[in-house]
């Protein structure tokens, strides 16, 4: 999800047609469907005796990031139109290379969310 997401800002520094930029805009939102119900999944895994608390937690991160996003965001596109997209691709480039790297190296700790 993260590489797909990646991809998707990346390509849209890009763009020139309304049609790229569908495209692209699709790819970033897949990425975002990957992640959007694994991340919910993990946080309530790993959070045995509160997953109501941790969920909300999640939540709360996640509207932080809404509100206060756009603003950084803004004062970035300021200071060079393609700084935002950029900087978002790259952090979550390495987020995704971070995740392959480590599930490469501990696959046992993959199964463990298969098996009940």
């Amino acid at each position: 999800g993260f590489a797909f997401m990646a991809m998707g800002l990346a390509m849209l520094m890009t763009t020139k047609t309304l049609l790229s930029n569908l495209v692209y805009v699709g790819l970033f939102a897949f990425g975002i469907a990957l992640i959007t119900p694994v991340l919910a999944v993990l946080v309530s895994k790993y959070s045995r005796d509160k997953p109501g608390m941790a969920l909300g937690l999640l939540n709360s991160a996640n509207s932080l990031g809404q509100a206060g996003g756009p603003a950084i965001a803004g004062y970035l596109l300021v200071r060079y139109i393609h700084l935002p997209y950029l900087l978002t691709a790259l952090l979550l480039g390495a987020c995704a290379i971070f995740l392959t790297v480590k599930l490469l190296k501990t696959p046992e700790k993959l199964s463990q969310f298969f098996v009940e």
